[in-house]
């Protein structure tokens, strides 16, 4: 009979493979959102398995859909949660 191994080192070895695959899926679909929104200054995004959380603050609330727009269709995105705001303009 072949020898399988403590099935908990394998659990344990399945989760932190699984664990590595998740940030470099994250850190795939951030560097694919910044290069479809280009370098929008003062637009943050952060990922955690496919869901997006969109900070900062932009001049346009037309700029602030725009940016969420672009990215809803990217390989990964499963739901993009936009709370970029507007900067105050100052008269």
């Amino acid at each position: 009979t072949e020898n399988l191994g403590n099935p908990e080192e394998s659990k344990d070895f399945a989760e932190s493979y699984e664990s590595e695959l998740t940030v470099g899926s994250n850190e795939t679909i951030r560097n694919e959102i910044y290069e479809a929104i280009g370098n929008q200054s003062g637009v943050d995004v952060h990922v955690n398995n496919g869901v997006v959380i969109l900070t900062g603050a932009v001049d346009e609330d037309d700029r602030r859909a725009q940016v969420e727009f672009m990215i809803k269709n990217i390989p990964g995105v499963h739901e993009v949660i936009n709370e970029i705001t507007l900067k105050r303009r100052v008269n």
